[in-house]
């Protein structure tokens, strides 16, 4: 017995000394077999496993992904195809092309030129939208539409606009002694034009006699004025008070007529007389430039061109007056600068 107890005293204390071994050595087994399968999964997880990507294809849709340059994706077939989808989008640059050719209905102006620039933009995305140049041809049609200015009539003469009672004559003894500068202008008008001219008006009077006839209301005003104011002044010195108060009248003539409605003024000034040329000379750029900055549009015909350099015995009766050759002259150039502005006809 008691060689029995000991040995069952010694199995006993080589169980309890062994077991916890055999306890290490089974949780060292356990830790390896768990490891084994750990990296397994691992390895499936890193090549698109099924415990990850739930498909082996995965992977291989994956790559598609980077096909459509929709980026790097961790593996998927939807990842795949929303790659190939963005690669698909390639395919707006023939919307590019489309826009483009829009571009080429610019020919209403070179805005819509400016439309097909933009369409060449969005084809270059794309990568086939050159056909957006053609937007180009917009510009074209821009220049096209402004050669249209060029269809733009330059206006004729209306004629019959201005009855012949509607051209009035007024001023003094150029006109009204003899009346043959009148009849010549009626001769070349083929109208019976009025003529209410006195003999020895200044040009305050020659004013009063255009306000007193007034009915019918002149379109045409043809005149004269100043001569009297220089005349019937002797002793005043070229350009004194009654010289520069003659431009003035006639300034004031003008504006009236502008507030009556006359369309044109003709207005004649005098050839060279001897007995007061210094006194036309002062005057005559004087009503040359009132005449220019009339608020009615104002002609000035000059008659001391036609006569330069003759004795005034040959264009005049006494010195002062046309003779009948003078005045057809006289009324041939009035009638040539209304023919030429287009006034009366």
């Amino acid at each position: 017995m008691t060689n029995r107890r000991r040995w069952f005293s010694a199995a006993r204390g080589l169980v309890v000394g062994v077991l916890p071994l055999l306890l290490v050595a089974c949780e060292s087994w356990e830790g390896e077999d768990g490891q084994g399968p750990g990296g397994v999964d691992a390895g499936h997880e890193s090549s698109g496993g099924s415990s990850v990507s739930g498909a082996s294809g995965g992977g291989t849709a994956g790559a598609g992904g980077g096909v459509g340059s929709g980026g790097a994706t961790t593996g998927g077939n939807g990842a795949g195809t929303s790659g190939g989808a963005a690669g698909t989008g390639g395919g707006a640059g023939t919307g590019g092309a489309a826009a483009g050719t829009g571009g080429g209905a610019g020919t209403s102006g070179a805005a819509a030129g400016t439309g097909g620039a933009a369409g060449g933009a969005v084809s270059s995305d794309g990568g086939s939208g050159a056909a957006g140049t053609g937007g180009d041809g917009g510009s074209g049609g821009g220049e096209a539409g402004t050669a249209g200015s060029a269809d733009a009539g330059t206006g004729t003469c209306k004629r019959g606009q201005v009855a012949g009672n509607e051209v009035l004559i007024v001023g003094d003894s150029y006109f009204a002694l003899s009346g043959d500068i009148t009849q010549e202008l009626r001769r070349l008008s083929g109208a019976n034009y009025r003529d209410v001219s006195v003999s020895g008006t200044k040009m305050d009077a020659i004013a009063r006699s255009y306000t007193n006839n007034r009915t019918p209301q002149p379109k045409v005003v043809i005149m004269d004025g100043g001569g009297n104011d220089i005349l019937q002044n002797p002793f005043c010195a070229t350009g004194c008070a009654q010289h520069v108060k003659a431009v003035t009248d006639a300034r004031n003539l003008f504006k009236q007529m502008a507030m009556d409605g006359v369309q044109d003024v003709v207005f004649v000034f005098y050839y060279d007389m001897p007995l007061m040329k210094e006194g036309l000379d002062w005057m005559r750029p004087k009503m040359a430039a009132e005449c220019q900055q009339s608020p009615v549009p104002c002609h000035f015909v000059d008659n001391q061109p036609i006569f330069a350099g003759q004795d005034a015995s040959t264009y005049t009766l006494e010195g002062i007056h046309p003779n009948k050759a003078a005045s057809d002259l006289i009324a041939k150039q009035i009638w040539d600068r209304m023919t030429q502005d287009c006034i009366a006809q």
